[in-house]
């Protein structure tokens, strides 16, 4: 049985049941906890993929760790279990079983049903950083995706690595974007053209001898 966590169902109260059950009922809480956090971008990717499990008759616990209660939960689990995660973080309270990071449904629901999954792969260093500055040449930019290209060799236990042509390509793209940014135009600017531009139609059906 999992532990009890923070969540709206001790909220709900009655006449009856004024703590929200009857007494001398044993709880069951779901074993299976999703913690995640407000501002993490893999957990808005994540939390959606919780919600349609949940819909389909699963019961995860979906825990924001915005509150302090589920803050002491996760600590509790990841002393008791010897793991350290952040969010997006699901864990089966029960067997401990759990991972970190975002995961697709047909994975989730794979854990969901008991599956061990393994660790994302995780990068032996940091890929260097491209040129961002609008005077980069073409030779640095070169330059740099000669070092991306040794830093993917030394680092193909990865998934999903671009190809090292478009990186460079975007890379220059962006340099360009910096050397001639888009202009701008202000609706005072739109309105004054539009005006200008009715004028001349005008002058040119009145040249034209139509009458409207």
């Amino acid at each position: 049985m999992g532990k009890e966590p923070w969540n709206d169902f001790k909220s709900t109260k009655s006449e009856k049941y004024p703590d929200g059950y009857p007494p001398d009922t044993e709880l069951e809480f779901s074993p299976w906890y999703y913690f995640f956090s407000e501002g993490c971008a893999w957990c808005k990717r994540t939390t959606p993929i919780v919600e349609e499990l949940n819909d389909e008759g699963y019961d995860i616990l979906i825990l924001d760790l915005v509150e302090p209660e589920n803050q002491k939960l996760q600590r509790e689990l990841q002393e008791e279990y010897s793991n350290v995660c952040g969010s997006p973080w699901f864990i089966n309270a029960d067997t401990g079983n759990n991972f970190c990071g975002y995961r697709d449904k047909d994975t989730v629901k794979r854990w969901l049903q008991g599956e061990e999954i393994p660790e994302l792969p995780v990068a032996k260093t940091d890929p260097p950083k491209p040129p961002t500055s609008a005077s980069a040449t073409d030779e640095e930019i070169e330059m740099w995706g000669e070092e991306m290209r040794q830093w993917q060799e030394e680092n193909n236990h990865l998934t999903n690595l671009q190809p090292i042509d478009t990186m460079i390509q975007n890379v220059k793209h962006r340099r360009d974007q910096l050397k001639h940014p888009v202009a701008t135009i202000s609706p005072q600017d739109v309105e004054r053209r539009l005006s200008s531009l009715e004028h001349k139609i005008d002058r040119l059906i009145a040249h034209l001898g139509v009458r409207t």
